[in-house]
């Protein structure tokens, strides 16, 4: 699936393709996660910037990263942490294969912002079994 159709088939918009890593929509904030970057902890996905992401330097000034700040405030004060997912396969700054809406009832997990610094943008999420 596209970038942009994966993100519209949980109900996002994404603005601007080229630049966007995440969206909002009245109902919840989604962001894109490399699947390269994600790692299994406690028996689910899980990532954090801080240890599984290129450095800050890499990433922390562009477009995408100040608009994902944005939307990660949202998800932490306005939608108690919960944030939708599309995984991204492809390397980072490289380019990506596809995209893959999580789908929550099929995979029986729903994604949470467990830390966000609201100041870099350096954030963790997990996906939590329901």
């Amino acid at each position: 699936m596209k970038y942009v159709e994966a993100f519209n088939s949980l109900g996002y918009n994404i603005e601007s393709p080229r630049q966007d890593w995440s969206a909002i929509s009245q109902s919840g904030v989604c962001l894109s996660l490399w699947r390269i970057e994600l790692r299994m902890k406690d028996g689910a996905s899980w990532l954090d910037t801080r240890l599984h992401c290129k450095p800050y330097e890499y990433w922390g000034a562009k477009p995408g990263s100040l608009k994902r700040r944005v939307h990660l405030s949202w998800a932490v004060f306005d939608f108690s942490n919960a944030i939708d997912v599309v995984i991204v396969n492809g390397i980072p700054g490289e380019g990506y294969d596809d995209a893959h809406p999580w789908n929550i009832g099929e995979r029986g997990a729903s994604w949470r912002i467990t830390s966000f610094e609201a100041e870099t943008g350096h954030f963790s999420a997990e996906a939590r079994r329901i």
